[in-house]
């Protein structure tokens, strides 16, 4: 008779044929996956040492043994075992419950995979801030620099970010070193910005000439005062590199003469990456398709500035994205990636991962 529990349901392919496996793997969810011992007992030990105690000889009857973790993340490192079975994942949950299994299994070519796996844009896109804390915790080095690298991108206002519970696995330190990174990331394109005279000695940086402009474009109340937009409010000015506090001298003579809408849209591009100094920042189209209605507005009767400007701006924000990929990667996180393996193994180990049960299924 049944006792109310809920009966085990069969794993889709390829892990649902009785005929290709010799053994089976109960989830905690109550998914049987039918496997080949090979496989698994060549990817982890814990496995091969328990299937080598298992008292089962006979022919015919498939020994189950009930695994504590999920069927999603049981399947996942199951593909991993399997030759030409890559799962495809782009999500850090999927990885980050996989690899607990596959660590509590012992499998060092299948944390591996996973480890590569959150290295991947449209992972590490969703979740950089969790993924750096990971990375830390785990003194995953690489990953974690990747990671810093793109919380760039995002602003770092209290409210605007998700705080996730892997936070609380690193220290006030190691997130202050963060946030020093991420200033030093600023003020490198600060520092670039200015000695190459806020953009106009790098030729490949477009930019509009000084003349060949309409009256209405360039008549006093178009062109607007760069200072307008080098503070935000309640913070230090944008610029500022000397030790004594002292705020940088510019030559503002390239600039002094310029149409408005460019004027605007540096201002503000150069404010946001404040925020986000990140070369997403400069790639975003919505301050540039802000410049372009500008430029091309019939009042102005530019023809200068309406002139291929679609493709001027393109030009401009990808040699600026260049030159600001470059300059961030120059700069170095502080922090040591202080290693913890020996905590993180204790999370979860092999024998408390699985258990052999007294079951053992007939396939006909």
């Amino acid at each position: 008779m049944m006792d109310g529990s809920p009966q085990p349901t069969t794993a889709e392919a390829p892990f649902d044929s009785p005929e290709r496996a010799d053994v089976v793997l109960r989830s905690s969810d109550k998914v049987d996956f039918y496997v080949l011992k090979a496989f698994l007992a060549f990817s982890s030990p814990v496995l091969r040492d328990k299937f080598a105690e298992s008292s089962s000889s006979t022919q015919g009857l498939h020994p189950v043994f009930s695994v504590k973790a999920g069927s999603g993340a049981l399947r996942v490192v199951l593909l991993l075992c399997y030759p030409r079975m890559q799962p495809r994942l782009e999500n850090t949950n999927e990885i980050i419950a996989a690899y607990a299994v596959a660590q509590g299994f012992k499998m060092e070519a299948v944390m591996k995979e996973l480890e590569e796996m959150l290295l991947m844009p449209a992972v590490m896109k969703q979740e950089p801030l969790r993924i750096f804390a990971i990375a830390i915790w785990r003194g995953w080095e690489r990953i974690g620099m990747l990671a810093a690298k793109k919380t760039l991108a995002l602003p770092f206002i209290l409210g605007e970010f998700t705080i996730s519970k892997e936070l609380t696995l690193i220290t006030g330190s190691d997130i202050l070193h963060l946030f020093e990174y991420r200033q030093k990331c600023v003020q490198a394109i600060c520092d670039w910005f200015i000695n190459n005279n806020l953009g106009y000695e790098n030729p490949k940086l477009w930019k509009p000439d000084s003349g060949g402009h309409s009256a209405n474009c360039m008549k006093p109340g178009n062109t607007l005062e760069l200072g307008e937009y080098w503070h935000l409010p309640g913070t230090l000015p944008f610029f500022r590199i000397s030790d004594k506090a002292e705020l940088t001298p510019f030559n503002l003579s390239s600039y002094y003469r310029r149409p408005g809408w460019w004027l605007d849209y540096v201002g503000k591009l150069l404010t946001e990456l404040y925020l986000c100094p990140s070369p997403s920042t400069v790639l975003d189209d919505r301050l540039s398709d802000k410049a372009i209605l500008a430029a091309t507005n019939p009042h102005l009767a530019c023809p200068t500035c309406c002139t291929n400007v679609h493709l001027n701006l393109k030009k401009f924000k990808v040699e600026f994205a260049k030159a600001i990929e470059e300059e961030i990667s120059k700069v170095c996180l502080s922090s040591g990636f202080c290693r913890r393996r020996d905590l993180v193994e204790t999370q979860v180990s092999g024998s408390e991962l699985m258990t052999d049960t007294t079951e053992h299924r007939l396939h006909s």
